[in-house]
């Protein structure tokens, strides 16, 4: 998943109310909640490689109940999804709301630092799901083989995740087109958030989306989990709140610290309830528990600018270096980890407990740096240079 770093430059609000002042600018906390959000995934996805419950691969309860009340990769994709909301927002702020957007240059910026690294790891995944990776082995991997004609083409038009062809090649990639459709709707979103207030927008797209989403869950275009524009309008929501001078935007800052409360209090609420809830219910009833999980996130989001102890974490070197190419990672992870599965952890004949412990102890470092690696051929190539200094100070500049 996908949103481009932002480099911040102060703005001037020596005139304005200290209330009024945004948060300090720099927001590399967005690139470190990338970061672990791209492990988590890798850490779910290496327990479903593992234990497939397809299988008579079972996990003993310690790693059932660990991948289960931690390992719900789903919410690392609503992360995914809040955060570009917030970092495709950001360029646009003003202190009195969005300036206009140029459509036309958006979406050329889009398609140049979404689309090579994703057709270049949908290549390499469907030729590894062709050859080195064509049998089925009874782990998660198997929803992505056989690779057809069909399916790589639904894939190259980012249309797989509506014609039953969304696990093919490379199961994690059904987000990048949802994602990518998303994209399509962002200028109707600055639109709307420039002449309607944000909690109007806000409880519209919750009626329609979910709306949408419930009339189309049997059937292929359930596939647009319609659910998700509203997390990227959270995100987007969010954002203005961070970093406008709105008189609800001001009060909100005001009251971080209560904000704080009850962000910490439903996030544990939420992570019981999940815990609690059968894997099976989790999945039945997720399209439903995105919602709260994204309010949570997207609050989580407003009130870290506002605490710096809170903030230093995820301002980690490590993590905001990872978090550069946290796209490249949710893009060949998959591919990796059934490699590293069939072919090094399978001959050892490891246990599949010790099986697990190699692929999160020494394949999620693999992955990384091959992820890396990849970030440097597909995609440092098409990202937009930082711009050099000065800059001009009221406008912060897509990195």
């Amino acid at each position: 998943m996908a949103a481009d770093a932002v480099l911040q430059v102060p703005l001037d609000h020596s005139a304005a109310p200290a209330l009024s002042k945004p948060p300090p600018p720099r927001l590399d906390f967005l690139d470190g909640l990338r970061a672990l959000a791209a492990i988590h995934v890798i850490f779910l996805h290496a327990g479903m490689t593992v234990w497939d419950t397809g299988s008579n691969r079972l996990a003993p309860w310690f790693f059932d109940a660990l991948l289960h009340w931690f390992g719900n990769a789903h919410y690392a994709v609503v992360a995914f999804i809040t955060l570009s909301g917030f970092c495709l927002t950001l360029p646009l702020v003003r202190d009195d709301g969005l300036r206009p957007l140029r459509s036309l240059d958006f979406f050329k910026k889009r398609c140049k630092r979404i689309l090579p690294p994703y057709w270049l790891a949908l290549v390499l995944s469907a030729l590894l799901g062709l050859t080195l990776l064509s049998q089925k082995t009874q782990t998660v991997w198997d929803i992505s083989i056989p690779v057809t004609a069909k399916a790589f083409l639904t894939h190259v038009a980012l249309i797989h995740n509506v014609t039953r062809n969304d696990s093919t090649i490379n199961y994690p990639l059904w987000t990048i087109a949802v994602e990518w459709q998303i994209y399509l709707c962002f200028p109707l979103i600055v639109l709307a958030l420039r002449r309607f207030s944000p909690i109007t927008i806000l409880t519209i797209a919750i009626i329609a989306c979910y709306s949408a989403a419930f009339l189309l869950r049997h059937t292929p275009f359930s596939g647009l989990t319609c659910q998700f524009l509203v997390l990227f309008l959270l995100g987007s929501v969010a954002c203005l709140v961070v970093r406008s001078t709105f008189p609800y935007a001001i009060m909100v800052r005001r009251h971080a610290p209560t904000l704080l409360a009850a962000v910490i209090i439903a996030a544990l609420a939420l992570f019981t309830l999940n815990g609690l809830m059968s894997s099976y219910d989790v999945w039945r009833y997720q399209w439903l528990l995105d919602l709260p999980a994204g309010i949570i996130f997207a609050a989580f989001l407003v009130c870290l600018p506002r605490f710096p102890a809170l903030r230093r974490p995820f301002e980690s070197k490590l993590l905001v270096a990872i978090g550069g190419f946290s796209y490249s990672v949710y893009l060949i992870h998959a591919p990796l980890l059934q490699f590293l599965w069939q072919y090094v952890a399978k001959p050892l004949q490891l246990s599949n407990s010790a099986s697990f412990l190699f692929l999160c102890l020494l394949g999620i470092p693999l992955i990384l740096t091959a992820s890396f690696l990849f970030f440097l051929v597909a995609e440092r190539p098409f990202m937009n240079r930082r711009p050099s200094l000065p800059i001009t100070p009221k406008l912060p500049a897509i990195a």
